[in-house]
């Protein structure tokens, strides 16, 4: 383990210190590794927000979502107001409905994580459907 941490001479490059030897070798994994990982958990975060706000209307749902933020007990003020900033950015984008909705789940993923995000949106209230949903024919 000393051995993989050691570094033969540090390098100032870009205002980044830069080490060589074998350290920078387990640096080069580990970013790889990082990498990689975030490629996988980018793909199920983007299965998750679509199947969770599909046919969801950004503009109706905004207000309710904004709401519920209330039920965390930790979100600072700050948290909140950054929260309120970042949806307004969002209110303002030429995106379809869709794509805002979808933008807000991100949103909303990043700052209070898969849970809070599926209960918010498990029962869509009537007015906040884009189009109205379909209605699956089940066998008799």
């Amino acid at each position: 383990m000393l051995l993989l941490r050691s570094k033969l001479f540090n390098v100032k490059v870009a205002g980044e210190d830069v080490s060589f030897g074998p350290e920078q070798i387990v640096k080069v994994f580990f970013r790889y590794m990082e990498l990689a990982i975030d490629r996988l958990r980018a793909q199920a975060r983007i299965q998750f927000v679509k199947a969770t706000l599909d046919n969801i209307d950004f503009k109706a749902a905004r207000a309710y979502t904004r709401t519920m933020l209330g039920a965390a007990q930790t979100l600072e003020d700050n948290d909140l107001k950054d929260i309120d900033k970042k949806l307004d950015e969002i209110a303002a984008t030429p995106d379809s409905p869709q794509l805002k909705s979808y933008a807000m789940g991100f949103l909303l993923l990043n700052k209070m994580g898969e849970d809070v995000v599926a209960r918010l949106f498990e029962e869509p209230q009537a007015d906040w459907y884009i189009k109205a949903p379909e209605v699956s024919k089940e066998a008799d």
